[in-house]
């Protein structure tokens, strides 16, 4: 058993017909001319179309859809007694006359009436007893501004609960780039972290060569900030102590004899590097006292200066 939902044209009347009245190809419906409360028991019961009864032109609402249940159907054809549908708003704004009144024969103690048309409302009392839930008509406007303010009024709910769901799914795309670029930045830290890593077991510099792809990689102001948290982990008493033992962690006497502070005898000079800038910043970071880059300095030109003395003792040891 299954109902749709009608729009009769000659009356503009929305009503809730069993599917098999509907004739899909003259698009019309047969209906009864019976009193209201047989009219309601022959929907219910979806009863099969008599010869006697008469054919409306009709349209379908709702996109010709189908319903199980004529608890539902009814429900629908009460949204539909105000905006004729969703899809069909704009018509309804431009066909703003009011429908035709249908008169019933003064004759009310004959059993069956012969009707023009479907009657414009169900008796309230019979149609409550006999349905899930009863289908309300709009009352009559007195003026056309009535029909403006419910059709206006109607729109303006539409519209509201579709703004409410656009800015639902707005909300759900936010979290969802938010964890989409939380997980893509988990996914690059990840790598650069051992791409860092790598670069500090390289550590302690033994050649010129190794000395240049370093210097080249600090470029990464990412990868100099690492650097210096690993470097400043090794510590020491006090900035003299800590300069001479992350310089040894650094750079190894062998790439140090070439070097002096600032370039003295025919030596190069370390303080232009960024791997000068790495051990200043490093010493600094892990000494609680403040100390000035001047100090940390001069103790990092007397580590170069001793690195020839030291070479030579490791060598004869």
């Amino acid at each position: 058993m299954s109902w749709i939902i009608v729009k009769f044209l000659e009356s503009d009347e929305v009503e809730v017909v069993p599917k098999s009245w509907y004739c899909e190809d003259k698009k019309m419906v047969k209906f009864p001319g019976y009193k209201p409360s047989k009219i309601i028991h022959a929907i219910k019961s979806q009863m099969t179309p008599q010869d006697c009864w008469k054919s409306f032109s009709v349209v379908l609402l709702r996109n010709g859809e189908t319903f199980d249940s004529l608890h539902l159907a009814s429900k629908k054809a009460q949204k539909a007694c105000y905006t004729s549908d969703v899809s069909e708003v704009e018509e309804y704004q431009l066909n703003k006359r009011r429908p035709k009144k249908k008169v019933f024969s003064s004759d009310e103690s004959s059993s069956e009436l012969e009707l023009d048309a479907p009657p414009k409302s169900f008796p309230k009392e019979s149609f409550s007893k006999n349905l899930d839930t009863p289908m309300e008509r709009p009352k009559e406007s007195n003026t056309a501004d009535d029909s403006d303010t419910k059709f206006k009024k109607s729109v303006l709910t539409f519209l509201h609960r579709i703004t409410k769901q656009i800015s639902d799914l707005e909300k759900q795309l936010d979290s969802w780039s938010v964890q989409q670029c939380q997980h893509n930045f988990k996914g690059e830290v990840d790598q650069n972290k051992e791409e860092y890593e790598n670069v500090y077991q390289q550590l302690p510099i033994e050649s010129e060569e190794a000395l240049r792809g370093i210097e080249k990689k600090l470029d990464d102001s990412q990868l100099s900030t690492y650097l210096v948290g690993c470097l400043q982990k090794i510590g020491g008493t006090n900035y003299k102590e800590a300069t001479r033992r992350i310089s040894k962690r650094v750079i190894s006497d062998k790439v140090a004899v070439h070097y002096s502070l600032k370039g003295h005898k025919s030596k190069q000079p370390f303080m232009n590097l960024k791997i000068c800038a790495l051990i200043i910043e490093a010493v600094q970071s892990c000494i609680k006292d403040t100390v000035s880059s001047k100090e940390i300095e001069l103790a990092l030109g007397v580590y170069l200066a001793k690195a020839s003395e030291r070479l030579k003792k490791n060598t004869e040891g």
